[in-house]
């Protein structure tokens, strides 16, 4: 239970100070993303679509700690759900999903460089920043 509240914390504070380095804000265009083991350039991609009301998931946490896990799970295997085309997308690149941040209505790729520009313009797909390692 402590690292769920640990993962929402950081979150948390991602979305508070998102000016700050290592956050993706409307306006992170530049920067140089963080590499995957295999080379490829890593990339948050907020999806379109608004961030889910999160009260049931507090309503959870405070009144029926032990079901918070399993509605996290749901609900980060639900971000893709319906997103087929870029789905197929990043296997058509041999890019991969490494992280889902339900919360914030977005996700962590990795993707060949040469990939980054087609990936801007697939349905579903918002804004792009790159994933950079924090200091």
């Amino acid at each position: 239970m402590p690292l769920i509240r640990v993962a929402a914390a950081a979150l948390l504070g991602c979305v508070l100070l998102a000016g700050m380095p290592g956050c993706p804000s409307d306006d992170d265009a530049g920067g140089k993303p963080t590499l995957g083991a295999d080379g490829r350039e890593r990339w948050v991609v907020t999806l379109e679509g608004e961030p889910p009301d999160l009260a049931e998931y507090r309503a959870l946490v405070r009144d029926n700690p032990k079901a918070a896990a399993p509605y996290v799970a749901k609900m980060r295997d639900n971000l893709m759900s319906g997103r087929t085309e870029l789905e197929g997308f990043l296997t058509s690149v041999d890019g991969r999903v490494v992280e889902r941040w339900w919360m914030s209505n977005a996700i962590t790729v990795e993707v060949p460089a040469g990939a980054v520009e087609s990936l801007k313009k697939q349905a579903g797909v918002k804004r792009l920043a790159p994933d950079v390692t924090l200091e």
